[in-house]
């Protein structure tokens, strides 16, 4: 499997079998119509990759303890999103780093959208809101002074 590819486990509650499904379709079995159980992590991990390919979109923000973690070299795949259950459907609280250019508005509606579609697609769990919370605008790299440039830094 390629280093990029989405990987999604899925847990049949009778028989405990376990069905992996890539982003074309089921890999091993099929799915059956037993209940499928599919945990807040597997969601929170669809909305963040479905936040991230948005244009505009810098980062995932985390939290203190998050970063602590990411220092320590462990890769957090559901950082900046948090997961909520209302009876059947998904709320989804993203925290983002958006790049400077657009109107942040624009940007959290194509978040909205991106998400939304994704998760259902992927998952068949109806979400009910995707709040989208800016922490942060990350800023172009100013361009490197010219060295034919006659002003002296201060």
């Amino acid at each position: 499997m390629p280093k990029n590819d989405f990987h999604l486990s899925v847990f049949d509650d009778d028989d405990l079998q376990t069905f992996s499904a890539f982003e074309g379709g089921y890999d091993a079995g099929t799915k059956s119509d037993n209940n499928v159980i599919i945990t807040d992590e597997v969601i929170a991990v669809v909305a963040g990759k479905a936040a991230l390919s948005t244009d505009s979109v810098a980062s995932m923000s985390s939290n203190v303890a998050g970063d602590i973690v990411e220092a320590l070299g462990v890769k957090n795949p559901t950082r900046g999103v948090t997961v909520r259950m209302n009876e059947d459907r998904v709320i989804l609280d993203l925290y983002v780093v958006v790049k400077y250019g657009r109107k942040i508005s624009d940007i959290a509606w194509d978040i909205q959208e991106n998400v939304k579609r994704d998760v259902e697609n992927m998952t068949g769990a109806l979400v009910e809101s995707v709040n989208i919370h800016v922490t942060g605008v990350d800023f172009p790299e100013p361009p490197a002074p010219n060295a034919d440039s006659a002003e002296i830094p201060l």
